[in-house]
């Protein structure tokens, strides 16, 4: 047998949960918190390879110890079971002995199995709590909850060389014992918990206890064999939903990493991935505080297709707009969403579209306060050029850009440079009728400004073309004549 330090093994413990502390405290890459997230201590790595076809009460108490996250107090917790332990035989054996039974008879065996619930009562138990479900609970406080209680039932049962498993329901878990004559189900977490029935002990005592309503197992929807790992997976999973309640993400991430490869199922990864996503959201809100938005990236990156990912996607771009908006650079913004296709976002994802388009039209309107229209204009056909955006969106606000530059042209009798403008985006979208009112406007304005600053030959230039582009409208060709 191979001897290994205590106080290496303390150093160790205390060095992994040192580094959880950091990581909740500083924020980490998301390479650097996955290692964190992957690792798995030794004394977790021995429950993992254990299939528990065969283990004695010992054996499975250390394993309980272990899933319970309580290895810095496992020699303290092993001693704590074993002097229980012992005054439990010997109260079992006194009990037992003012019975009379024929060794071995359904009726002892009925009996023993009963009695080891009582007493487990007795010695180890004194109250129910829905969040006591680590072995450390049970020397505390000696509180309890279904899950401890029957991880204990079952290793004072194996104490005895009494056979028994665990049954798993929707939201509770039973434990099995086959006797020669039937299969008695026990409610661990009550003294009249083994074959209740109709006690009307247990029935008065069960609600009082739990607060829950007694179901009998015929009556449950699921009720199926739980596996001994299962079982012990249960504690871990009872402390994930503990730790996500702390915000304690990365921790309850291990754990369910661990949960995951313990259970070996459906279940296991289905929680596994609920609580990455939970990491996930946490870090990727951290890392856009930081404007650390390809951190964030790569933790949305292998998040299923839910309404979550998309929301943190949509989260982390609303962080690089508006941060880009804040520094006054929108391409800050473009480059931020631009980094998002590197893992695995596509220029067809509805989100990447959506704030695209939102910075687009941001970057516009900026350009438009500072007069800046070419540079506008220029980023309008760039995106048109792309071709990422809708080409009506990107119209829309060619002719916004266009209604301004043309009326402060106007305002300042520039008229020869607001019709220019106006033809040219007319050309893109030439049913607009803003724009053709506009024109028909700085056209008939263009003409009673050349009167007094050009020669009849030019001002009977501009108005024929004025009367080129409106072939049809004779009230305006009768009114722009009129002018010369």
């Amino acid at each position: 047998m191979k001897h290994v330090c205590k106080f290496c093994i303390f150093f160790a413990f205390f060095a992994f949960v040192f580094v959880f502390a950091y990581a909740q405290t500083t924020l980490m890459t998301f390479s650097e918190t996955m290692s964190l997230v992957s690792e798995i201590a030794p004394d977790f790595q021995n429950v993992l390879d254990n299939d528990f076809s065969k283990f004695s009460d010992t054996e499975l108490i250390e394993a309980f110890i272990t899933v319970s996250s309580n290895n810095d107090r496992k020699d303290e917790l092993l001693a704590f079971y074993e002097e229980k332990a012992k005054t439990f035989d010997e109260a079992l054996a006194e009990q037992l002995a003012q019975e009379i039974f024929e060794d071995n008879s359904y009726e002892a065996q009925y009996l023993i199995a009963d009695t080891i619930n009582q007493q487990m009562h007795r010695i180890f138990l004194r109250r129910y709590n829905k969040n006591s479900f680590k072995i450390s609970d049970l020397k505390d406080t000696q509180s309890y909850d279904c899950v401890s209680a029957s991880l204990l039932y079952v290793a004072l049962l194996t104490r005895h060389n009494i056979p028994c498993s665990a049954i798993e329901t929707s939201d509770h878990v039973l434990i099995k014992v086959p006797l020669e004559a039937k299969d008695v189900f026990v409610e661990t977490t009550n003294f009249y918990g083994f074959d209740p029935g109709s006690k009307k002990e247990f029935q008065s005592n069960f609600g009082k206890t739990t607060n829950f309503t007694y179901v009998a197992p015929g009556r449950y929807k699921l009720f199926d064999d739980l596996p001994m790992k299962k079982l012990l997976a249960l504690v871990i999973q009872n402390d994930i939903f503990i730790k996500t309640k702390e915000k304690k993400y990365v921790e309850a991430a291990n754990l369910a990493y661990i949960l995951k490869i313990l259970r070996n199922d459906e279940s296991g990864k289905n929680s596994y991935s609920s609580v990455l996503t939970n990491l996930a959201g946490y870090m990727s809100k951290e890392n856009n505080k930081k404007g650390l938005y390809e951190e964030s990236y790569k933790w949305i990156q292998d998040l299923p297709q839910t309404q979550n990912k998309r929301a943190l996607l949509n989260n982390t771009y609303l962080a690089a707009v508006n941060a880009a908006e804040k520094a006054g650079n929108y391409q800050l913004g473009y480059d931020a969403l631009d980094l998002s296709l590197n893992y695995g976002v596509t220029q067809q994802n509805d989100e990447y579209i959506r704030f695209r388009l939102m910075l687009t039209n941001n970057s516009t309107i900026k350009f438009i306060d500072a007069q800046k229209f070419e540079d506008a204009k220029k980023l309008l056909f760039s995106e048109m050029d792309a071709g990422v955006l809708s080409k009506a969106d990107l119209l829309k606000l060619y002719r916004s850009t266009t209604v301004k530059e043309s009326n402060l042209l106007y305002n300042q009798k520039d008229y020869k440079s607001a019709i220019k403008t106006t033809l040219e985006c007319l050309e893109y979208t030439p049913k607009d009728k803003v724009l053709i009112s506009n024109l028909k406007v700085y056209y008939t304005k263009y003409v009673e400004y050349l009167k007094t600053n050009a020669s009849p030959s030019e001002i009977q230039a501009v108005i024929k073309e004025a009367q080129k582009m409106f072939p049809n409208e004779k009230a305006f060709q009768d009114l722009i004549g009129e002018e010369f």
